[in-house]
């Protein structure tokens, strides 16, 4: 009984954290929603409206003034391809620096490590000069590879330390049962890691969702992604706050949707090799 009262502080003092920190991160986003469905009056009132009559004027006005939906076409096809290339080529090369001794390792590593370095500023120019001249603007090859390219050093590294955590024995027991290296990937590796796999995927999907900055300079149209547009509700006349607010809640809902669709396997992502 004296344990019991004891541990009850301890726990509301915890609870009552958890609490605090989750209206820190989520007000925001929450105020976000909000403001979406306002009125120009109610997203601007002081004291700011907690309760209004909420309207569906700015998400209409998003999709008749701009061409929304090319734009999330354009962003979705990007995002998944980038995604989807990145992680295989990444995932073979972590396998290998993972199972495999062999000369140069470390600096293969390293070189990998390396690319991430370099900041997208520093090159810019030069990138902006290939694609012109190789009469790639405005479309999305470029996207794809410069997206895949970002993402493959960080899927190496992230999905090598998954690869680690999964004992080597057991490659070693297929292998003797006849399997090829390609076979114990496939069937015996990649099931027991694919919390990493889902973790690393949602990351490289965010990146590629989110890039502003190659978007920009790369695409003036047809291949436009969303971040992009956003800079469209900046006008001479001022912000568009409530469109805004209305696109940037489209942009979020994917990304929150495809979270919570692979959640499960983004928690046990996040602790594998916790526990052996």
């Amino acid at each position: 009984m004296i344990h019991r009262a004891s541990s009850r502080p301890g726990q509301w003092f915890r609870g009552t954290a958890i609490v605090l920190i989750m209206v820190f991160f989520m007000f925001p986003i929450v105020w976000l929603f909000m403001t979406a469905f306002k009125t120009p009056i109610d997203a601007f009132s002081i004291p700011p409206k907690v309760f209004f009559a909420p309207t569906w004027d700015n998400f209409v006005a998003v999709f008749r003034q701009h061409n929304f939906f090319l734009y999330y076409r354009n962003t979705v096809a990007i995002a998944v391809v980038s995604t989807l290339l990145s992680m295989l080529a990444g995932t073979l090369g972590a396998y290998a620096l993972s199972r495999f001794e062999f000369r140069g390792k470390a600096a293969v590593a390293g070189l990998i490590l390396g690319s991430r370095f370099a900041p997208p500023i520093a090159i810019i120019l030069p990138v902006f000069v290939v694609v012109r001249d190789l009469q790639l603007l405005d479309t999305y090859y470029p996207l794809i590879a410069l997206y895949t390219l970002a993402n493959l050093s960080f899927v190496v590294w992230l999905m090598r330390s998954f690869f680690d955590d999964v004992p080597i024995e057991i490659d070693e027991s297929a292998r003797v049962d006849g399997c090829s290296t390609l076979g114990i990937l496939w069937r015996m590796v990649l099931p027991l890691a694919r919390g990493g796999l889902a973790t690393t995927a949602i990351f490289c999907t965010i990146l590629s969702w989110n890039e502003f900055l190659w978007a920009l300079l790369l695409t003036y149209g047809n291949a436009t992604t969303l971040p992009v547009t956003m800079n469209a509700f900046i006008m001479e006349s001022g912000i568009a706050w409530g469109q805004m607010a209305a696109a940037s809640a489209l942009v979020t809902v994917p990304l929150l949707a495809f979270a919570l669709l692979i959640q499960k396997q983004f928690i046990r992502g996040l602790t594998f090799g916790a526990v052996k």
